[in-house]
């Protein structure tokens, strides 16, 4: 979540000296942008829930920029939208992003320099990470890195600068507040086809047999999102699909579900095979078929058959 972190943490930052300089904050709405568009996800209540959040979802992860790329499936970028702010005077005062990637307010004369110059520099940094993430390139030559002790002995990463440039922008947010760290766990095929597989281990006195069957795959549809699949092998494996998929955050509660690519959307090019937010199930029934049948009489006529007479006797007197 190298993306999801970096935002988080420069709106935090921001914010913080805002709540700093001018008093406390309170709603704080963001939206996400990731593959598929934008979303706008539930408000943070204060300041300190935005930082539990970060620490707890988008943690710093360590990984070896010499042999791993990092960089998951489904980063998303987060733009704060507005908050509401407690005055010195207990009024509240409400500031919004006007969506033209600089903090404007008609209650931005109220707000401290700091604050300003703090906020600016937030909706300046989301712009250059915008453009970071459309043009970054980072493949590792070995793929399968778990094959190896020393992975890094047999991968080369082959990078451009704008991925070396997140690579740093990611490393700046650590911070006192937002300390939390831990190992990368980012997965790859593989681990998600063992996580999907049903074994079953028969053992006797001298050999053990073991028989690993793959669990099936259940498409599905959310809020008008089809098809969709829980994990990404599935999606990868869907009969008409090119091999690709990508991901959307759908349902109460919000759960990452994944959508197989190479489908049609356009019924000019052919039969509906996806559908976002507009699918809708339809049930038909069959009126009841009622069948008569009549049996033609049967008629036998039965004719008999004349005996002739036999040969004359010819017994001796």
């Amino acid at each position: 979540m190298i993306f999801d972190r970096i935002s988080l943490a420069s709106a935090y930052k921001a914010l913080k000296v805002v709540e700093l300089n001018d008093g406390a904050i309170k709603d704080i709405l963001f939206n996400k942008t990731s593959y598929y568009g934008t979303k706008t996800v539930d408000r943070f209540d204060t300041l300190v829930d935005l930082k539990n959040y970060i620490n707890t979802n988008a943690t710093y992860q360590h990984f070896d920029p010499e042999c791993q790329c990092g960089i998951s499936d489904n980063e998303a970028i987060w733009m704060p939208l507005s908050f509401n702010l407690t005055l010195p005077n207990n009024t509240y005062a409400t500031f919004v992003n006007n969506m033209r990637g600089i903090f404007e307010s008609a209650q931005e004369q109220k707000l401290n320099k700091l604050s300003i110059d703090a906020l600016s520099n937030v909706f300046r940094e989301q712009s250059e990470l915008k453009l970071l993430k459309s043009n970054y390139t980072c493949f590792e030559y070995i793929q399968d890195q778990n094959r190896y002790i020393s992975p890094c002995d047999y991968i080369e990463i082959i990078a451009n600068d704008a991925y070396k440039n997140t690579i740093k922008l990611y490393k700046r947010t650590k911070s006192q507040d937002l300390n939390k760290s831990d190992i990368l766990k980012l997965q790859n095929n593989i681990n998600y086809i063992i996580a999907n597989q049903a074994t079953t281990t028969t053992t006797t006195t001298t050999t053990t047999t073991t028989t690993t069957t793959l669990a099936p795959c259940s498409v599905i549809d959310v809020d008008g999102y089809y098809p969709l699949y829980t994990t990404i092998v599935c999606a990868q494996q869907h009969l008409g699909g090119d091999g690709g998929y990508h991901s959307h955050d759908l349902g109460t509660p919000v759960t990452t579900y994944y959508m197989p690519n190479g489908l049609n959307m356009d019924p000019n090019l052919g039969p509906i095979t996806q559908w976002h937010g507009d699918y809708t199930t339809t049930t038909t029934t069959q009126a009841p078929v009622t069948t008569t049948t009549t049996q033609a009489p049967v008629t036998t006529t039965t004719t008999q058959v004349p005996i002739a007479p036999g040969p004359p006797s010819n017994i001796g007197y």
